[in-house]
């Protein structure tokens, strides 16, 4: 539906997972939403897209799982992790995932919203409108008219992403490197021995060791895979790397992919990069008249660098207190921030963990050694692997203490 009007009770900026959900589950509950996006759907974007377990159970409730699997996708059903000469072979035992270009993805999320709420793609937002210090619409260029057009409405909603504008615009787009990633991403077709599993790379060089991120094999529909590597803009920066130099590099002389890309090939123009703000730099999601979701409220998971996930989680919790919100007239940065504790207990506490566990395995390499040889075929060790993408639940309670533990079987 294209908007017709200027004045909406929701105004979404942002048509991606995070936006769109958002919008189907206020258009479901009556609200009258405006979701707008600078680009024309289906249009790509980077990333690894994998959908794991946290996104698997909002698509469930959003009545879209059949449509995934009715579109172009690949299954994965378990996890391959390399490190430091190790393999860990996981199979996840009554689940499994799809591993969706966002092309195919982010459109079908779409156009379920364009059936419930106002659309415009192609709007170009370049700022957000106030009023007494609180959010009340936006304003930007339609490129179907080249026209400047304004909106207004009683809540603003940021979901436009790792650069967001509406993030920017409430003061709220700070930059910390070491909460910070960056990424890349190509799609080869004909890679031998592609399995349904995630295979996960953590990469050695003589100088560095354990390289500070991983490389990636995600198996997609018709012997395609996404191919990518991913590292902390800290670690790019203190070392000096250039990732399409590494990703490439690894592909042509690492002994592991020599033999299985010789025939690969790549689809042309696949090659994109994306910035991941990771949920540990604890980014503000709300203020008055305004809340922000998935990446753009830097939501990004610090051990998996997964987005699609937190942002679809994070457009359920929202659509709720936003819903309450305009039922009791109240659009202040006091109700809303409701959303944020809701998020913080949800997800963000249990994220902190891993967080923990990636300086481990960046700070304490000799520890990591041995504990993958010794779990390589530990159950206990093959569960947390298994929670980590498929059962959110789990995940949430799991805890330092747990983690400690499984260091002091490892080093005893």
């Amino acid at each position: 539906m294209e908007p017709v009007k200027e004045n909406y009770d929701v105004i979404i900026v942002g048509g991606g997972p995070s936006g769109s959900a958002c919008a189907i589950f206020l258009g479901r509950q009556g609200h009258d939403v405006l979701l707008v996006d600078k680009a024309k759907f289906p249009r790509d974007k980077a990333c690894g897209d994998g959908i794991t377990g946290k996104s698997k159970s909002i698509l469930e409730e959003l009545n879209l799982v059949e449509a995934v699997e009715a579109n172009p996708h690949g299954i994965f059903n378990g996890a391959l992790v390399f490190i430091i000469g190790q393999k860990l072979d996981v199979d996840f035992e009554g689940f499994y995932g799809h591993v969706s270009r966002r092309m195919v993805f982010d459109n079908i999320i779409f156009q379920e919203a364009k059936k419930l709420v106002d659309t415009l793609e192609g709007f170009t937002v370049t700022g957000v409108s106030f009023e007494n210090k609180k959010a009340v619409g936006i304003k930007g260029i339609d490129s179907n008219t080249k026209e400047e057009r304004v909106f207004r409405a009683k809540i603003v909603v940021g979901a436009d992403g790792a650069n967001s504008v509406v993030a920017r615009e409430v003061g709220l787009s700070h930059f910390k490197p070491d909460h910070h990633a960056s990424a890349l991403r190509i799609y080869y077709k004909n890679i031998k021995d592609l399995s349904k599993k995630l295979e996960i790379y953590f990469l050695e060089n003589q100088e560095l060791g354990v390289i500070p991120g991983y490389f990636w094999i995600f198996p997609l529909e018709n012997n395609m895979a996404n191919v990518g590597v991913g590292m902390s803009t800290n670690s790019i920066q203190k070392y000096k790397i250039n990732l399409q130099d590494l990703l490439f590099k690894e592909i042509k002389t690492n002994p592991l992919f020599v033999d299985r890309f010789k025939d690969a090939e790549v689809e042309e123009g696949s090659l994109r990069g994306w910035n991941l703000p990771i949920v540990t730099a604890r980014r503000k999601m709300y203020g008055d008249g305004f809340v922000l979701l998935g990446d753009a409220a830097s939501l990004i998971d610090p051990f998996t660098g997964e987005g699609i996930g937190p942002g679809l989680v994070s457009a359920k919790v929202a659509s709720g207190f936003i819903s309450d919100g305009l039922k009791k007239g109240d659009y202040s940065g006091r109700l809303l921030k409701k959303y944020q504790d809701e998020m913080w207990r949800l997800y963000v506490r249990s994220y902190l963990k891993y967080h923990f566990l990636s300086k481990i395995v960046g700070n304490f390499r000799w520890l990591v050694k041995r504990a993958f040889r010794k779990f390589a075929n530990d159950d206990d060790f093959k569960q947390l692997v298994t929670m980590t993408f498929s059962d959110t639940e789990k995940r949430r309670k799991f805890t330092v203490w747990t983690a400690m533990k499984l260091l002091f079987k490892a080093i005893f």
